[in-house]
């Protein structure tokens, strides 16, 4: 089997405390600094409840919301609700003015129909998002970032 089948594998099986750390880790390399992973229990693989999974304060002010999920079954259901909590400043303490964007990680699949949908969702509120899932996030860790592949999966370099 191949490395790049095995990173899509490991990533598949991954549990939600574990991937949530990985993909705070991989938006990082992705160049989203300063990363406040409040929905991750410091020091374990295991995830608190709440909205936003984490949170990225920009140089302008401005907030990066970042949401995680290894919902297998209907991910598109998920990360809209996940898309609908974030606007929610009942739920996040925040006024939607106050977020320039959200980024998604899954391990999964998503349809460019259900992708395009949250875009759609985005745009309406003036906020941008970034959706990273199973595909990309396998060719960036096989490519670009290796040792998350050899640090998050076991899977050597």
């Amino acid at each position: 089997m191949s490395k790049f089948n095995q990173i899509q594998d490991a990533l598949k099986e991954m549990d939600g405390g574990k991937f949530q750390k990985l993909a705070d880790s991989y938006i990082y390399k992705k160049g989203y600094k300063n990363i406040n992973p409040i929905g991750s229990v410091i020091g374990a693989d295991k995830v608190k409840k709440g909205t936003p999974d984490s949170y990225i304060r920009q140089d302008n002010g401005k907030l990066v919301f970042a949401e995680h999920t290894t919902d297998q079954t209907n991910t598109a259901k998920k990360l809209k609700g996940d898309l609908e909590k974030c606007f929610d400043a009942n739920k996040t303490g925040i006024p939607l003015s106050e977020i320039e964007e959200i980024v998604f990680c899954h391990n999964s699949g998503l349809s460019l129909t259900d992708e395009q949908s949250l875009y759609d969702l985005c745009k309406e509120k003036g906020i941008k998002i970034q959706i990273f899932g199973l595909q990309g996030i396998s060719f960036d860790l096989y490519q670009k970032y290796p040792s998350l592949a050899q640090d998050f999966l076991g899977i050597p370099r």
